[in-house]
Order: C-alpha cells, then structure tokens, then sequence
C-alpha cells in the first residue's frame, strides 16, 4: 500500500494539473473522451508540463498534454469497464498520506511549483491534483489486475507497458476520427 502512495506522490506531483473540476463519472467511448479532455484540463497540464520543463514550447506542451490525457482517459475507461472504482474515503487516505508526506519533504522543486501555483500543500493535494490521485488509484487498480505479482520489476514494467500500448492502439484505431477531431479542435 505504501508503494502505492508513494507512486501517487511522485507522479501527481509531476502530472496533475487535471483537478478542480467537477468530477467525472460514467464515461463512455469516444463521447466520454470529450468531456475528460477539455480545454480547462488540457491548460492545467500544460502549466504543469511548463513548470516541469519551462524550454518545451507552448506546441510541444500541448501535444504531450493531449496525449497524456487521451491516454489517461483510455485507461480510466477500461477501468471502469472493468467495473474498477476507488471510494472517497481511499481518495481522502491517499491525499492524507501525499500531504503527509510532502510536508516532511525538502523538495525545493515541489515547493517553487506550489509557490507558483500559489498554492498550498493541502489545496494541492485536495482541489488541484485530486482528479490525479482518483485516476492513479484506479490505475492502480487495472494494474494489480492485469500484472502477475509473482514477476519481477522489469517482467510486471512490460507487461504493464505492452497492456497499455495494447489498448491505446485499439481505441486509437477505432476513434482515429474522434481523436484528431479533438486533437485538431484543442490546437486551433
């Protein structure tokens, strides 16, 4: 469980920038993927990514911010199609414990990205990356379910990597449509 949390730390730290929005349920197909990839999310990604690496350019941003997203949405989707959920109380633990812990931490890059943000710890955590941590405990999830616990790191990495690539490629085929509407449409 601690391993959990702590990817939650490191990653929501690196790729929130999704959350204080209403929160999303029900998703379904390609009509799901437009409401989780708005303009509101795909700008909050964006001042995330430019905080991370301010060189990247306002395109390079854009397009690595759409398709984290798009990818994120595919996996929130098998997810659920999975009947895969997370409740608020492990929403609420895992945000505690990310507080906890980045209010011990001496990171000087997370701290100049709240100062940025203006931003506290725990406004952080609860309004701005809480869409983040909700989708990194369903992808948690997915993954305990689809990775042999038995293999080792590498093994369980590629598996996890080739599943991902597997289903981003299917729903990518079937919604190239779609998704280079949405592309196009989030470019202009």
């Amino acid at each position: 469980m601690r391993r959990i949390f702590s990817i939650i730390l490191l990653t929501s730290a690196l790729s929130a920038g999704c959350g204080a929005v209403e929160k999303q349920t029900g998703l379904s197909g390609v009509d799901g993927l437009n409401e989780y990839v708005t303009e509101d999310r795909l700008e909050r990604r964006m001042e995330t990514l430019n905080k991370i690496d301010p060189v990247q350019s306002k395109e390079q941003s854009r397009s690595v911010a759409i398709e984290q997203l798009v990818e994120e949405y595919i996996l929130k989707y098998e997810a659920e199609s999975r009947d895969l959920s997370v409740s608020e109380e492990e929403i609420e633990d895992a945000i505690d414990f990310n507080i906890e812990m980045a209010s011990q931490s001496q990171d000087d890059h997370f701290s100049k990205m709240l100062e940025d943000l203006d931003l506290t710890i725990e406004e952080y955590y609860r309004d701005y990356a809480y869409e983040s941590i909700e989708g990194k405990l369903l992808e948690n999830k997915l993954y305990d379910q689809i990775v042999q616990a038995d293999l080792s790191p590498e093994k369980q990495r590629k598996m996890w990597n080739g599943f991902k690539d597997e289903i981003t490629s299917e729903f990518s085929e079937q919604h190239e449509k779609e998704i280079n509407e949405l592309t196009d449409r989030l470019t202009e």
